[in-house]
């Protein structure tokens, strides 16, 4: 904004454009304030007040080639002072605002008084010679709380944050100073400013400001209007931690598949130890094996935060996931903690990743431990509730979830409670305020909410504790299968010598002990350190394989740009199993995408092997129809 024209149109005050080229001058637009004042000035229409400028100020306004100037004119219904502010917006069009006089603003008799009256801007009048409020708005009631008559007397000190107001001084003192010697210098800005409200918050506003100058030339009043912005805040505050929970993410996503990458050719080269080593070292090799094992779980953590974990749902009662992990429960809560688990009392068919949402509990009830240091009531309750699109839109997570029935899974402590600040960042990973953080605890229970598609809440209170609830889409009990695990039948594939198997990954480390456990195991391997290398020996040296273990994440070409590519060569394919420590999407994918089954890694040798032996040994037993080229 420029020029004080600008400022007012801004704000609901009488505006209306002309055409001053023509005589008379035409109108363009009116806009309703406009006509309202008209009504009040005893004119009919614009025409006439037009006619009216010349008369009261004994000069046309219209005539200059350059329309740039404030007139004093006078209400010809009561005699009252205005104030008309003619600005050039072009060669012919003519921009005019019309608004009573400072003079009778102050009187109280002002039109600002309606304009700003609702609960929008606050229009108001600062005396720069005493710093004080000669006119507010009676918006600003819902702006600081304060009356009007309760601001007549307050500085400009008493209107700010004690924090900003020497910076504000000091910004308004040099800009009044630049105006004494540069007549051209800026008259109009906008700044924030955090100003006092009656409950001793403070609200942070965008203001727009003006300064006035009198007869001589001198800043004598700053005209303002100021703009609640904390919702605009808000809004912006959780747009900033979506970025970077996002940009944190896709970093976890890529440590995860590195590292998977690494611990996969160390499980591999354990295994094989272990199949080779004496028996005196064999207790170190396992005890390594679990420790490989621990650092798996953290990966699938990450890997949970970033969203793209593996995820094998079934549906299971809700109440028996959480009592399975009772014994753990006694484990994690000491004694100084009483331990309450009320579940519902009937069934909670739930579409869940068992192992996923046991994690989820134990690392909210470790949670709730961690906010007990002198103890408490900690409480893990089950149960349903029908949740409506009120309820929904104050979750944290899962607001684009539909209406209806929702089954609960809800930790509660009596602990110290977290502050309004920190509630907005307890799910950022690694994010801590004790003394010694735990990492990913509530980051990973995000993302395990997020690839359950549910919901989660979250309310604290200083001093008297947290609840964290999870919402589950509510099933159907008859949706409950309860099947066992499927039985893998050793010996099918009797004749091992004969299956060939290729191995394509473009990390060395991964072709070597992935080979090494498939030759000991009795297989033909070739490797491939690439998609293209995998393509010519089938398409082009005419291999024939039974099995094609495949690496997802492949530079130049992917996993599956090779099946792509496969099934382009018109022939039955082989089995392909997929690879991968990168799949989250691997499990919703249909039949027709051209893969048989897929492995995490890091993988066990003998988590292969079975597998290698389900698919070929139910390959309808006849191992000499071999997929390739020859």
């Amino acid at each position: 904004m420029t020029d004080i024209a600008e400022f007012f149109c801004k704000a609901p005050v009488a505006y209306l454009e002309v055409d001053h080229c023509q005589e008379p001058p035409k109108i363009l637009s009116v806009n309703s304030t406009f006509r309202g004042v008209l009504r009040q000035m005893g004119f009919d229409h614009a025409e006439q007040f037009l006619a009216y400028l010349p008369e009261t100020l004994g000069v046309n306004p219209f005539v200059a080639e350059e329309i740039d100037g404030e007139f004093f004119i006078t209400n010809p219904k009561d005699g009252l002072p205005w104030t008309v502010r003619l600005k050039s917006l072009d060669p012919t069009r003519v921009g005019a605002i019309l608004f009573s006089s400072i003079d009778a603003m102050l009187s109280g008799v002002s039109l600002f008084s309606l304009f700003f009256s609702g609960r929008g801007d606050v229009f108001w009048i600062l005396n720069l010679k005493t710093l004080r409020f000669d006119y507010v708005s009676p918006s600003v009631v819902h702006l600081r709380g304060f009356t009007p008559e309760e601001l007549r007397n307050q500085t400009l000190e008493d209107a700010v944050s004690p924090k900003q107001y020497p910076e504000l001084v000091r910004v308004l003192e040099q800009r009044l100073q630049d105006l004494k010697y540069n007549p051209d210098a800026p008259t109009q800005f906008i700044d924030f400013v955090e100003q006092r409200h009656k409950s001793g918050n403070i609200v942070p506003t965008e203001v727009a400001t003006k300064i006035i100058l009198d007869e001589e030339g001198s800043p004598k009043l700053l005209l303002g209007l100021s703009r609640d912005i904390s919702q605009r805040q808000s809004l912006e505050m959780h747009l900033n931690q979506a970025r970077r929970l996002e940009s944190l993410g896709l970093m976890a996503a890529g440590i995860a598949h590195d590292f998977n990458n690494m611990l996969m050719a160390v499980q591999g080269n354990l295994d094989l130890a272990l199949l080779e080593s004496p028996s005196h070292l064999v207790p170190y090799l396992s005890n390594a094996n679990k420790i490989l094992t621990q650092a798996a779980s953290q990966i699938r953590q990450l890997m949970v935060f970033a969203g793209k974990a593996k995820i094998e749902k079934s549906v299971e009662d809700l109440n028996k996931v959480v009592q399975d992990c009772h014994t753990m429960f006694k484990v994690m809560v000491p004694f100084r903690i009483t331990f309450t688990l009320d579940l519902a009392e009937t069934v909670l068919p739930v579409e869940i990743d068992v192992a996923l949402v046991q994690q989820l509990v134990l690392n909210l009830i470790q949670n709730a431990v961690d906010a007990m240091a002198d103890g408490g009531e900690l409480r893990l309750s089950t149960g349903v509730q029908r949740l409506g699109g009120d309820d929904l839109a104050l979750l944290k997570e899962g607001t684009d979830l539909l209406p209806g029935d929702y089954a609960f899974l809800e930790v509660s402590d009596h602990g110290m409670g977290i502050t309004a600040y920190h509630l907005d960042r307890i799910f950022e990973p690694f994010f801590t305020t004790k003394a010694v953080g735990k990492g990913l605890g509530l980051s990973s229970v995000l993302g395990i909410v997020r690839l359950h598609k549910g919901g989660l809440s979250v309310t604290s209170a200083v001093g008297k504790g947290t609840t964290f609830t999870v919402y589950l889409k509510l099933l159907a009990a008859s949706q409950m299968t309860g099947l066992t695990e499927k039985e893998i039948l050793p010996g099918l594939c009797a004749e091992i010598e004969k299956v060939r198997i290729l191995v394509v990954d473009d990390e060395a480390s991964i072709r070597q002990v992935v080979s090494q456990m498939l030759q000991l195991s009795g297989y033909q391997v070739d490797v491939a350190a690439s998609g293209q290398e995998a393509l010519r020996l089938i398409g082009g040296e005419r291999r024939t394989y039974d099995l094609v273990l495949l690496d997802l994440t492949m530079p130049a070409m992917d996993g599956y740009e090779v099946i792509h590519h496969l099934k382009s060569l018109g022939l039955p394919l082989p089995k392909i199993v997929l690879m991968s420590g990168y799949h989250h999407k691997l499990e919703e994918m249909g039949a027709d995408a051209g893969f048989d089954r897929y492995l995490t890694k890091p993988f066990r040798m003998d988590e292969l092997c079975l597998l290698i032996e389900e698919l070929l040994g139910k390959s309808q037993g006849n191992l000499d129809t071999k997929t390739g080229m020859g």
